[in-house]
């Protein structure tokens, strides 16, 4: 323990195994504060050159994500990598990413998205206006051909809903979506940790 007080991301992993183990939900806040860590960069514009360090160090992090899905914490992994697609759809206006390395971070966290929410299946309707608000809003974002990378994780149901929504105005598709229970949680908020 004292080692890890030290070493963060030791810390981390132990925080992941006791969740796991007494059945508690995951802290977020050390997962949040480790990637908004790494997307910051001192909140300066990332050279090409400076990119791979830059991504270097949202790997980790990515790394971590992919080890707590594996651990079993998939809806910690959904709230995880929902925020970190946005935090890093905000960062990529000052981001050179001439070498496509930071965008492939971004693919990498729709990856493991993907795979939590087929795991951690959630509400097909919420999940549906998720997927929708993400493919019609985000700047960066890479579901060009939704709701086909989801259609698996959305089922009939989601799907459906999905269909409606491209009937409808942007304004009324529900974003922030909330499909999680107890998620309240939009570009600018993320919950208190419990």
């Amino acid at each position: 323990m004292e080692r890890a007080k030290e070493d963060e991301e030791m810390e981390r992993g132990l925080l992941a195994k006791m969740a796991r183990r007494n059945g508690r939900p995951l802290r977020l806040g050390p997962f949040v504060a480790a990637f908004d860590e790494a997307a910051c960069w001192d909140d300066e514009f990332v050279g090409h050159e400076e990119s791979f360090e830059y991504v270097s160090g949202l790997e980790k992090v990515v790394d971590r994500y992919e080890g707590l899905l594996k651990e079993g914490h998939a809806e910690a992994v959904i709230r995880l990598t929902e925020r970190a697609l946005m935090t890093m759809d905000h960062k990529m206006g000052s981001v050179n990413d001439s070498y496509g390395n930071v965008s492939g971070v971004m693919h990498r966290l729709q990856k493991i998205h993907h795979e939590a929410c087929r795991k951690a299946p959630a509400d097909p309707g919420a999940l549906a206006r998720w997927v929708f608000d993400w493919a019609h809003g985000a700047e960066w974002g890479s579901l060009r051909e939704a709701p086909k990378p989801y259609a698996d994780a959305l089922g009939k149901e989601g799907l459906a809903i999905y269909a409606t929504l491209k009937l409808h105005a942007r304004e009324i598709s529900g974003c922030p979506c909330g499909h999680l229970k107890g998620t309240d949680w939009d570009a600018f908020r993320w919950p208190k940790e419990t």
